[in-house]
């Protein structure tokens, strides 16, 4: 979570020092001409000016898949950021054309395709950028400004970055692997935004060698870059607090819900003491211990069980054999005499717990309850019944919490609500591997709360330990809730803060350049 919130904030800065660049290098042609300008030098400036503009406004982007509900309409940004991309490369291509050369591309058209069909438009951005790295780069070569030469190579960089930007367009691919690659702070979205900084350090460092000549451009441009950084870093301080604060609200919730589940557990429990001493106390069942009426012993536990749902009743005598059996009428006779829980019932109480075993495919989880059945204030045998903890109780909890939900026989995954990717499978028989979740939960006995990665997902989790008769832990709850959910819930409030900390940067060379231009009177 943290570090797809860095980010997020990297791509905020980025985009903010790209939009200061392209700036400085407006501020560069307007100084150049103390402020008298032809018509060729407002081309340039308007289209270096627009394209401050539009990263200002992608800096402000959150990804779609943590801002549910957009403070602006996405569209209405496209429009306004494609359109300023666009007219921006347009500008300054008809602005170094018409210095000295005469070809100028049609920029109606072009305006006309952003405002229809914004993702389509995007393609022509690294073809415009590559154009205007060609203009500089051919009036370096073949004329006398070999300072063009830094430019020229900026916008290759900014064209190679246009580029990358561009697989964007195919993040709706049914191909994971691909959309692993260009999904959203994946390898190629680092990559675009790394191969900006890079553009933009190099065109920064040449425009800002000019800049820094004079001294009243020189104190403009530490003004505008001071409060930049300011804003920065106090936008980063404050959404860093609020996603910290949501962070330890949802470890504290994912607490509370844990113990809900601890909660159903146990409700469980009590409903299978009470069913337990219910059968134990049937006068059918203490009349089975006679061999004449076994038969009817097994009809009817075959029917208590299927009208509880239980997984598993046996009846047996107190030499630990089995003379009835609801899951398996025929199966009798089989001892249990060395079943803990047996052996237990048959000192004269009731005993409750946790018991794992190896099924056909997967561990299996149930809760077992061993309840004396007496006769004349003797134990005459044991009454076992068993309810499986499966899929349809964590489901079950699921609906009530909104949360992922999971079993582990020892460390491996018995039943759960997760599912894979395919919306069906469950991934049951997954081994959790955390040393940390295991040394605290399965060994110590004590519950975890905290961050994990399960499924190639990170959670924000709590495991606590599932207790077998002799209080050893044989098993774990998990309750989780991905780490993703927390960006979701901050997205809105960093989006606000992103869109104002943007608005007032934009206002904030006015008020630089008063000051720097009454620093630089007094001087003279």
């Amino acid at each position: 979570m943290w570090t797809q919130f860095l980010l997020e904030n990297f791509h905020f800065a980025v985009n903010l020092f790209s939009a200061l660049v392209f700036f400085a290098v407006f501020w560069l042609y307007w100084d150049s001409r103390q402020g008298r300008v032809s018509f060729k030098e407002v081309t340039k400036l308007l289209g270096f000016l627009l394209l401050t503009f539009s990263f200002f406004i992608h800096a402000t982007h959150i990804e779609s898949a943590f801002l549910v509900n957009p403070l602006v309409n996405p569209t209405v940004v496209d429009v306004l950021f494609t359109t300023a991309r666009l007219l921006g490369y347009l500008l300054i291509i008809l602005g170094l054309f018409l210095e000295p050369l005469s070809k100028t591309p049609i920029k109606d058209k072009s305006t006309s395709l952003a405002l229809i069909l914004p993702s389509s438009a995007t393609l022509l951005y690294p073809v415009l950028a590559s154009v205007i790295g060609f203009v500089y780069l051919r009036r370096a070569t073949l004329g006398m400004e070999k300072h063009l030469k830094t430019p020229a190579l900026a916008f290759y960089l900014l064209t190679l970055s246009e580029l990358l930007h561009l697989t964007n367009l195919w993040q709706k691919t049914p191909d994971i692997d691909v959309y692993t690659l260009i999904a959203p702070f994946g390898i190629i979205w680092l990559s675009s935004h790394l191969v900006l900084l890079v553009s933009v350090a190099i065109l920064g460092r040449w425009v800002f060698g000019y800049l820094l000549k004079r001294f009243q451009s020189q104190l403009f441009m530490i003004f505008t870059l001071v409060i930049q950084v300011i804003f920065l870093l106090t936008t980063v301080s404050f959404t860093g607090l609020l996603v910290k604060n949501l962070e330890h609200e949802t470890l504290n919730q994912i607490e509370v819900d844990a113990k809900v589940l601890t909660f159903a557990v146990d409700a469980k429990k009590d409903t299978l003491i009470a069913d337990s001493l219910l059968l134990a106390k049937d006068q059918k069942v203490t009349a089975a211990f006679e061999a004449s009426v076994k038969s009817d012993v097994s009809k009817l536990v075959e029917d208590f069980l299927l009208a509880k749902k239980l997984s598993t009743v046996v009846i047996v005598d107190t030499d630990g054999l089995v003379i009835a059996r609801g899951e398996d009428r025929d199966r009798i006779g089989d001892s249990l005499s060395s079943d803990p829980l047996v052996k237990k019932a048959l000192l004269g109480s009731t005993v409750v717990a946790i018991v794992t075993k190896e099924g056909a495919l997967t561990p299996e989880v149930s809760i077992r309850v061993a309840t004396p059945v007496t006769a004349n204030d003797e134990t005459i045998g044991v009454a076992l019944l068993g309810s499986a903890i499966d899929n349809a109780f964590v489901d079950g909890v699921k609906d009530t919490t909104g949360l992922a939900v999971s079993i582990y026989a020892d460390n491996k995954l018995s039943a759960t609500s997760l599912v894979l990717p395919d919306g069906k499978t469950r991934p049951l028989g997954l081994t959790e591997e955390n040393q940390t979740v295991k040394t605290k939960v399965l060994q110590e006995g004590e519950k975890f709360t905290g961050a994990v990665r399960l499924l190639n997902t990170d959670y924000f989790a709590a495991y606590l330990p599932l207790l077998d008769s002799d209080n050893t832990p044989v098993g774990m709850l998990f309750v989780g809730k991905p780490q993703t959910t927390v960006l979701q819930t901050a997205a809105y409030s960093v989006s606000l803060t992103f869109m104002l900390s943007a608005l007032l940067l934009a206002f904030s060379p006015l008020p630089a350049y008063l000051v720097a231009r009454g620093i630089a009177k007094q001087v003279r």
